[in-house]
């Protein structure tokens, strides 16, 4: 029996290992959500990031002010 990619030690046949490239384990819509869910949680992330260093911004601009003017 001559052995290729074809056919398989494990018994698979050809058509089962088609259908499982094919058909994805788990349905796109959980998928999505899970993908939306991780991208909203890595905007609030950014989102407080953002903050803080606009905060740390003012306050370095407001000191380079107060220099200017003293």
């Amino acid at each position: 029996m001559i052995s290729n990619s074809w056919n398989k030690a494990a018994g698979e046949s050809i058509s089962q290992r088609v259908m499982g490239k094919v058909k994805p384990d788990i349905p796109l819509k959980t998928k999505i959500e899970e993908a939306q869910r991780k991208l909203q949680f890595q905007i609030t992330k950014l989102e407080g990031i953002t903050e803080k260093l606009q905060k740390k911004h003012d306050g370095i601009f407001e000191k380079v002010v107060n220099a200017q003017k003293s």
